[in-house]
Order: C-alpha cells, then structure tokens, then sequence
C-alpha cells in the first residue's frame, strides 16, 4: 500500500509522495513524519487515501516507539 504525509505550511496544506512520483511505503512514511515533527511542522498527518489517517498524539507515539503504526494506520 502507499501512503502520503501532509502537513502545514505557511498556513497551507503540504503533501509529499515520497520518492519522485511514487508514495512512500509505510516505513518511508513514518519515517518522513517523525522528521517533519522534529522539524516542528504543523498537523502533520499519514493517509492511505482510503479513508485510513493518522495525526496528533497517535502519530507522535508511533514515531517516539511508544506505540506501533499499523497498515491501516491505527496506533497500537
């Protein structure tokens, strides 16, 4: 499955879809959400684009280790 990161900024949506064209694959994601946390942006969110995302404090705890982010990105 591929995945796309949001965030804020500026006070305008950012999207990336990883690697040129391509989504990121969930590691790639998480991943690239951990570093746009650390970087301080704003709401940052992973989506499936099946109506699966993941923001805020869940997100947070899955990029600390706290928690695990599964595929269909619920934190556990």
């Amino acid at each position: 499955m591929n995945y796309i990161v949001t965030h804020e900024e500026d006070e305008e949506l950012a999207m990336d879809l990883g690697d040129g064209a391509k989504a990121f694959d969930l590691a790639g994601a998480l991943a690239f959400a951990k570093q746009l946390i650390a970087d301080g942006k704003d709401l940052v969110t992973i989506d499936d684009g099946n109506g699966n995302r993941i923001t805020g404090a869940d997100l947070a705890a899955c990029c600390a280790g706290s928690k695990t982010l599964t595929a269909d990105l619920r934190a556990q």
